[in-house]
């Protein structure tokens, strides 16, 4: 059991503050998948951070301040004990990378090295690539994903005013998906995965969405992304054989790695297979909202028909004009 299996149902009160000059807000904080999640009174997650790069800015009067990076603009105050603990106790063992390789992999010798390119001679290199993607544990994807998401230029959108109606839209759609999109500036993809399954939203596309009916097709769509659609899976399977063995016996990934798979996920948009899109498209369905053929067809996709009569837009013309307002504050 990992760190995070063990305080997986834990919450605890919180004061969250988007920016310096912004007024706390109390909220719930939770731990999501590979992240420390925090919802506002609806139950709507305003934000969610990976828990592989919080870090904590000053412990007083018996509460922990923490961010979620460097610059430390925005903020969550807690002072729940128990919760601080196991955010301590989680952070440390996604923060200390172990220096043996990757569960599964050989120690290194003459004889692993014999016995990966053995294996990649006799299966060929396409199997090798696969054999060595499916050996990544957990723990290192969300270690890279935490290395990469720092690397990509630009703020995520937060604004008050949106982020509460798009969290309230994301968990209609998917509940068992909260705080695991974010709103983000791309450069030529729409949605991206991150290697621990988080997916940034083009801040772009998103706002150019005509009606609530076109950002919940983007939403529906976003959900559906995991880990094999991200740039680390297409960094592996890009691998020479040489390449694909010392990955193997070695696990590592190298800083100008890193920033390949940054430029990766900023720039080429991952080919949305149609098992993908229709389950997408079961999302909406599930939730009566019509598919946007805008959508579907920018990025290459059929748009299903639905009978109008069984959709209704999924949020009111209010709810929708704050939504809107999303990236009006970066």
């Amino acid at each position: 059991m990992t760190a995070l299996d063990k305080y997986i149902r834990l919450e605890a009160e919180g004061q969250w503050r988007a920016h310096p000059d912004a007024e706390p807000i109390a909220v719930i904080v939770s731990f999501g998948d590979a992240t420390l999640v925090f919802s506002g009174s609806s139950d709507a997650p305003l934000g969610h951070w990976s828990l592989a790069a919080v870090r904590v800015l000053d412990e007083a009067d018996g509460r922990t301040s923490y961010a979620p990076d460097a610059d430390g603009s925005e903020t969550l105050e807690i002072a729940d004990r128990d919760m601080v603990e196991a955010i301590g106790q989680i952070t440390a063992s996604l923060s200390k990378p172990r220096k043996r390789r990757l569960p599964l992999f050989p120690l290194i010798s003459a004889g692993a090295l014999v016995i990966a390119l053995g294996a990649g001679l006799i299966w060929g290199p396409g199997m090798l690539r696969t054999h060595a993607y499916s050996l990544i544990p957990q723990e290192h994807a969300a270690l890279w994903a935490s290395a990469i998401r720092p690397r990509i230029p630009g703020e995520s959108c937060q604004s008050l005013a949106g982020v509460e109606d798009f969290h309230a839209l994301l968990a209609r759609l998917a509940k068992d998906r909260q705080g695991a999109v974010t709103v983000h500036p791309l450069a030529g993809a729409k949605i991206a995965a991150l290697p621990n399954g988080h997916v940034l939203l083009d801040s772009a596309t998103f706002s150019a969405a005509a009606s609530p009916t076109e950002a919940a097709a983007w939403i529906a769509l976003a959900v559906e992304l995991g880990p094999d659609e991200s740039a680390l899976k297409a960094h592996v399977e890009a691998m020479s054989l040489g390449e694909a063995v010392g990955f193997i016996t070695t696990g590592e990934i190298r800083e100008y790695e890193l920033w390949d798979m940054v430029r990766r996920t900023v720039e080429e948009q991952t080919p949305v297979s149609a098992d993908l899109a229709e389950r997408a498209q079961g999302r909406l369905t599930t939730a009566k909202i019509a598919t946007s053929a805008a959508v579907w067809e920018s990025l290459g996709l059929t748009a299903p028909a639905l009978d109008p009569d069984e959709t209704f837009s999924p949020l009111s013309p209010s709810d929708w004009a704050a939504l809107q307002t999303l990236c009006a504050e970066r």
